[in-house]
């Protein structure tokens, strides 16, 4: 009597909404650990720490960027 038609629609959706849910949960957690895996790669290969990392054409200096001529003067 319980589980009349009506009733057994609500809780299929329900278990279809729930289980969509937790499956984007797994993949949001998973593509998190990936990329902190990837970053942790990164930082092995250039040095004891991420922030050896240096961008293309950047100094490592404590300035930090590149210094570029004034043209407008």
């Amino acid at each position: 009597m319980l589980m009349s038609g009506e009733l057994r629609a609500t809780a299929t959706q329900f278990g279809v909404a729930l289980g969509m849910f937790f499956a984007f949960v797994a993949v949001c957690v998973a593509l998190c650990l990936k990329r902190q895996k990837r970053l942790r790669q990164i930082a092995q290969r250039s040095g004891s720490k991420a922030s050896a990392y240096t961008a293309y054409g950047e100094s490592a200096g404590p300035g930090g960027g590149t210094e570029l001529p004034d043209v407008l003067e």
